[in-house]
């Protein structure tokens, strides 16, 4: 649909027809479609918009760039965001070529200096507040390659974490022990 405009260029007054969107000719096409539809098409196109740029395979390298070569010791910021990055971006994306080297990064980060504090830190998280990433990746997940590489990856945490607390199995056990047999004095 054309709309003829009044333009001004170089002292002379011309009319042009230009083109304009029809939603154009609304005041606030919000006032037409419900405030809670609005809503949320509003929130689904940020979401959108935000995880383009997630999903992106430049950002991805990006990050990969940024991470390679650093040790866990002393990053624990940034394994805790190239963590999160793999299990809630990464293994959603439609191109799924950097997950093989973002595995063997994880992999080097657990099995490497500092590898005690990442494995605790990934243990708390999976019975904790990301106990969804063991559900959908093993579960919900039709890639086996991405279900046997996250087995890989707990198998390397438990290696790791195993021989460090392996000396508490037992203390945990008698505190619970002598704490049952005060109840039963009482």
């Amino acid at each position: 649909k054309g709309v003829k405009e009044q333009r001004e260029e170089g002292g002379k007054n011309e009319t042009q027809e230009v083109w304009h969107p029809p939603y154009q000719e609304l005041e606030a096409p919000s006032s037409i479609v419900p405030p809670s539809i609005f809503a949320d098409i509003w929130s689904e196109n940020k979401q959108f918009l935000r995880e383009k740029h997630l999903f992106s395979e430049p950002f991805g390298r990006f990050l990969l760039s940024i991470s390679k070569g650093k040790p866990a010791a002393g990053n624990l910021d940034l394994v805790k965001i190239v963590f999160s990055f793999v299990f809630d971006v990464l293994v959603h994306a439609k191109e799924k070529i950097l997950l093989g080297p973002f595995f063997v990064l994880l992999q080097g980060w657990v099995q490497g200096e500092g590898k005690v504090e990442v494995c605790e830190w990934f243990l708390e998280e999976l019975c904790g507040e990301k106990e969804s990433w063991t559900k959908k990746i093993l579960l919900r997940c039709s890639l086996s390659e991405v279900r046997a590489a996250f087995l890989s990856l707990l198998g390397s945490v438990f290696d790791a974490i195993c021989p460090v607390v392996r000396g508490s199995y037992f203390e945990e056990i008698e505190e619970e022990d002598e704490l049952v047999g005060m109840e039963e004095e009482e």
